[in-house]
């Protein structure tokens, strides 16, 4: 694996580093050291995000921003992921945005994944 010229430390390629360089990520996470973990490492690839702890101002920063793609975790204060993802999807300005869902609960669910299948491999114990 080639590994990027400009920080030897890293594993990821070059060709994927340059399409990382200069995007701009939504960052939904409540929870302060985790926001700042990922927000950190996006920013050691070039990668300018933007932080946000509610579900509603995840909602407001994806309309107003539009970025290149979307990081949320599930268990959210004030709304659930999935629903943050049900409102996203059925917005014209949001549902093309590409969103990482992130959880603490434990699952792993398949790049194929579809949201109802999602759902219910989640038990309400899991998102909270």
């Amino acid at each position: 694996m080639s590994r990027s010229s400009s920080n030897s430390r890293t594993l990821v390629p070059d060709h994927i580093r340059s399409r990382l360089v200069g995007s701009n990520v939504l960052v939904v996470e409540d929870n302060a050291q985790v926001q700042r973990f990922l927000t950190r490492t996006l920013a050691a690839y070039d990668v300018q995000s933007t932080g946000v702890d509610t579900g509603i101002d995840g909602l407001h920063e994806a309309l107003k921003q539009r970025p290149d793609a979307i990081l949320l975790d599930l268990g959210l204060p004030d709304m659930d992921g999935i629903d943050v993802l049900d409102q996203l999807r059925a917005s014209e300005a949001t549902r093309s945005i590409p969103v990482l869902i992130l959880t603490g609960a434990g699952k792993v669910f398949s790049a194929g994944a579809d949201l109802e299948e999602a759902k219910a491999g989640l038990a309400t114990s899991d998102l909270w």
